[in-house]
């Protein structure tokens, strides 16, 4: 079965943690850069759908216009 394990034993057999000055003065100093980051990929993201649907409403209006034109009988470039 299983064998009994001292206490003081087990908490010595755990990951050893090391404390890295240079990686806790980046992570205190970081907030900032991690902020404007994410400010930075929300706004590319933001006018990347802008841009989307921009091109989809002039895709859409072309579109209209076309078939206003079939409907009175001229084609695309408005001749009969």
């Amino acid at each position: 079965g299983m064998v009994h394990v001292p206490k003081k034993q087990r908490r010595n057999q755990g990951v050893e943690v090391k404390f890295d000055p240079d990686r806790h003065k980046e992570f205190v100093t970081g907030f900032r850069k991690r902020k404007d980051q994410r400010r930075k990929k929300a706004r590319q993201a933001l006018e990347r759908k802008a841009r989307e649907e921009k091109a989809q409403f002039r895709k859409d209006r072309a579109k209209h216009l076309r078939e206003q034109l079939r409907k009175r009988g001229l084609n695309a470039d408005g001749e009969r």
